[in-house]
């Protein structure tokens, strides 16, 4: 089977920050925040252990919420194309060629999270939003699915 028989067209698919992601980052900052006030106001205990387990806590709060805020700021900003052959990360007008294949982390239908797996190491994240390219979301879903199973070599299975 050849590429043109798996039924996934070329694909560019612009790259942004995702503005879902930042409310769903902002919504468990605020609350996990609000959970940490209540917890020290209604039981984390008393006397000396209980600024160490508040400062501690606090602490944790806050690294968790800058590492998610950085993580958020540094998903990949550009396009990402699909030629039919393979899959291209463009950046700054230069395109990147992608190892590996695309291994779908995350599918809610309108947000696809997808991670590039070369070996057992995963190179790079994608993070892709229907809204970003409503005309071109079905070709980027079939074309990363698609992708995902590369064909087998017709050849070897004669030999056998």
């Amino acid at each position: 089977m050849d590429v043109s028989q798996r039924h996934s067209p070329a694909v560019l698919y612009p790259l942004r920050h995702s503005r879902q992601l930042r409310i769903l980052w902002a919504a468990v900052v605020v609350g996990s925040g609000l959970l940490l006030l209540l917890w020290t106001w209604q039981g984390a205990g008393v006397g000396h252990e209980l600024w160490l387990r508040v400062g501690a806590a606090a602490l944790l709060w806050l690294l968790c919420a800058v590492l998610g805020w950085q993580a958020q700021h540094r998903l990949p900003q550009g396009a990402l194309h699909w030629s039919g052959c393979g899959w291209l990360w463009e950046i700054n007008g230069q395109a990147r060629p992608l190892q590996g294949v695309p291994v779908v982390i995350l599918d809610l239908q309108r947000l696809l999270i997808v991670g590039f797996v070369d070996g057992r190491k995963r190179t790079q994240h994608f993070v892709l939003q229907r809204n970003w390219a409503p005309h071109a979301w079905m070709d980027l879903r079939r074309a990363v699915y698609s992708s995902a199973h590369p064909p087998q070599n017709s050849s070897s299975s004669k030999a056998l």
